[in-house]
């Protein structure tokens, strides 16, 4: 299933393979970034190797770099959250700093402002829930 939305002159284009969702995001026809989330029935954490039932597993969360810091990755995650929030879910993601961001303690910042909280953390990652 592929499908374009419009909002503003921002337009996402989803595309679904089985249970993992992408989402592309433009902006004025240039690609800007991109977020997959799936779900998963027995999610197996990276740090302590427990397990979380049911829940949905944002897997990447990329913006390019030239666009870093100008809000594309806060439009993403909102339309994610808004589109999911109908599953009443928990919402796992493994932060890592990549790329230009190199603070894991910037990260998990910008995670806390979506309501996510830390379930387990390392000195390279962290496990994060909503």
């Amino acid at each position: 299933m592929n499908q374009l939305i419009k909002i503003s002159t921002y337009s996402f284009k989803i595309i679904q393979k089985f249970t993992e969702i992408t989402i592309n995001l433009y902006d004025n026809n240039i690609f800007i970034g991109t977020i997959i989330y799936e779900f998963i029935d027995n999610l197996k954490t990276f740090i302590h190797d427990t397990r979380i039932k049911n829940t949905i597993f944002i897997s990447r969360l990329e913006i390019l770099t030239e666009h870093i810091n100008k809000g594309y990755g806060t439009i993403l995650m909102n339309f994610v959250l808004d589109s999911i929030k109908k599953y009443n879910l928990p919402v796992y993601i493994n932060v890592m700093p990549i790329g230009k961001i190199k603070s894991l303690n910037y990260l998990i910042n910008y995670y806390q402002q979506f309501g996510f909280m830390i379930i387990n953390k390392s000195k390279y990652n962290c496990e994060m829930i909503l």
